[in-house]
């Protein structure tokens, strides 16, 4: 069974996008308005990919894949001008290599500290 990166990350538009660039001969995406949406429509896109190989069965890396998901929460900056390492270290994560984390939850702790700073922000007047 292989293992591929997928990278979810926030678009300039606040959509969410699923990459995968591991695949030698392929490169599968998905993009929704939550996490969520764009996992669930990166799988319809590997889906798509396992019937048009089966025709030809070319590539038997896509076979028996398991994803390994990726949040990459610098992603966040195209959109907002944020302070990532200060975010990171207030949210108590360690991030890994160019800023990717190792969890779904990693991501989640950061987004659920911006919502309460947002929180935080819409009350001052």
């Amino acid at each position: 069974m292989n293992t591929t990166r997928v990278f979810i990350e926030m678009g300039k538009n606040g959509t969410w996008g699923a990459c995968s660039l591991d695949l030698e001969h392929y490169v599968i995406i998905g993009e929704g308005k939550t996490i969520k949406a764009a996992k669930a429509d990166f799988m319809v896109g590997y889906k798509e990919v396992l019937e048009i190989d089966e025709n030809d069965i070319v590539w038997p890396e896509i076979y028996d894949l398991t994803f390994e998901w990726v949040y990459d929460i610098y992603s966040l900056t195209e959109r907002y001008p944020l302070d990532i390492p200060r975010l990171i270290e207030k949210a108590k994560i360690t991030p890994h290599e160019q800023g990717e984390f190792a969890s779904e939850e990693d991501a989640r702790k950061v987004l659920r500290l911006l919502r309460k700073m947002g929180k935080e922000m819409a009350g001052i007047k």
